[in-house]
Formats: C-alpha cells, sequence, structure tokens
C-alpha cells in the first residue's frame, strides 16, 4: 500500500505542476492494455481535435522528438492516413490455451494477424484516430493491444507505415549519432536518459559518415544484446529443465 500511496503522490504532484497528465480508473495490467488504448484515442479525438498526430508511447521508451518532427514535417501534404511505426507482418497468434496470451479461434479464427504497428511506440494522424475510435467496438479485446489497433487499421482499409527508425522493443545501444537518427529506444534507464536527452539536443551536428558509422555500430551492439540475452535465456531454461 505504501508503494501505491507513493506512486499516486507523485502522479498527483506531475498533473499539478504541469497539467499534463490523464488517470484512468482501470487497473493498469496486461489485460487492460487494450482500454488504455481505447481511452487515449477518446480523449485526443475529443479535446485534442487539432492536434494533427496522436503519439503513443510506453513507459520507460525513449522518444527523439526533434526527429520525429522533422520526419512528420517532410510529410507535408501528407498529414492524412498515417498509420506509422514499426510494422509486424505475419505474425500468428497463440493458440496455447495455457498462456496468458491465449487467443481462442473463436475470438479470431485468422491465421496470421493482420500487419501492425509495435505497441511501444507508434504515430497515428488525427483523422486516423477519428476512424479508429468508431471501429474500435467491433475488434475483439482479447488479442494483444498492439494487434487490437492493427485490426481496427485493416478494417478501415489502412496500411501500417514501416519504419526502422521505431526500435519496437528493442534497446538500442547508445551512440551520439545514431541516436539523433532514430526515433525511439526502448527499456532506457532512469540513468540514461538524461545523458541522452543532453547529447541529442546539443548543437554539434553529425556528418552523413559519423551518422551512417553510427547507426551500424548501433545495429552490431544491438543485435549481440539480443544474442546474448538469447544465449541466457537457453542456458537457464536448460539447467531448469535438468534441475526438474
Amino acid at each position: 500500500m505504501p508503494i501505491l500511496v507513493t506512486t499516486q503522490q507523485e502522479i498527483d504532484k506531475e498533473s499539478h505542476k504541469n497539467n499534463d497528465i490523464i488517470e484512468g480508473i482501470f487497473l493498469d495490467s496486461a489485460e487492460n492494455q487494450t482500454l488504455k488504448i481505447i481511452a487515449m484515442t477518446q480523449w485526443a479525438v475529443t479535446f485534442c481535435p487539432n492536434a494533427l498526430f496522436i503519439l503513443k508511447v510506453d513507459e520507460e521508451m525513449f522518444v527523439n522528438l526533434p526527429s520525429l518532427v522533422d520526419y512528420l514535417l517532410t510529410l507535408k501534404e501528407h498529414l492524412e492516413d498515417i498509420y506509422a511505426g514499426r510494422v509486424i507482418h505475419q505474425e500468428m497468434p497463440n493458440r496455447d490455451p495455457n498462456s496468458q496470451e491465449f487467443v481462442p479461434l473463436s475470438e479470431y479464427p485468422e491465421k496470421y494477424y493482420p500487419d501492425y504497428c509495435s505497441g511501444e511506440a507508434f504515430i497515428m494522424s488525427q483523422d486516423v484516430a477519428r476512424m479508429m475510435y468508431v471501429v474500435f467496438k467491433e475488434a475483439p479485446i482479447i488479442v494483444p493491444a498492439d494487434v487490437f489497433v492493427g485490426i481496427c487499421a485493416k478494417s478501415i482499409g489502412l496500411i501500417p507505415i514501416h519504419s526502422s527508425r521505431f526500435s519496437g522493443k528493442r534497446h538500442i545501444r547508445y551512440n551520439r549519432c545514431c541516436y539523433k537518427f532514430i526515433f525511439t529506444s526502448s527499456e532506457t534507464t532512469d540513468a540514461e536518459m538524461p545523458l541522452v536527452w543532453k547529447e541529442i539536443n546539443d548543437r554539434k551536428e553529425c556528418t552523413l559518415f559519423e551518422t551512417y558509422s553510427g547507426l551500424i555500430s548501433c545495429k552490431l551492439l544491438t543485435y549481440l544484446d539480443s544474442f546474448e540475452r538469447f544465449h541466457f535465456g537457453t542456458i537457464k531454461n536448460n539447467a531448469m529443465y535438468f534441475g526438474d
């Protein structure tokens, strides 16, 4: 209980200071992430009708707002029908009844989910948010939240726009010139965030070569991190199996 009280106090303090928090009346659980997206979209289309874009971001995500805004400004006349992020292609529903992510055939009978943007961070134009909100009630809530958005996008004839500058679930290993280019990085710690934000907002521009080499460095180190986590997880699972 003290932890919950402290968290609520911090939320109240932030809200009083910046007036930038909307608090929903449902349990913030994995099962209710879809309700969070519905509430977010409802609020945006109701109270922020002049906002051209709506950005959905998970906690512990670094977002390079200057880079993302520059990208959106290049769209110029094409400011509608935008549903962009790191697109997941041909993912299969979880049919294991023992899994928390189990999706029965009765709820979603298709072999594959439609293409959708990974839920860690994606962006919608205002017109898309309005259309999405209309069709939200027609999609099965039992599917993962980001898949839910993808199903709604398909129902209105929208094709998600892929950009590898969105990290999805991956934490991108830090490199100044790489971070000046990408849009997001997952699992950014409280210690990393101030340093990263300070450096990407400095006035030191990266040359084309520095940007290119930084992106290569980020990609290689990120893949190495992913491999190490996979290798460690395999060893741990095998050890548990042997112990049983």
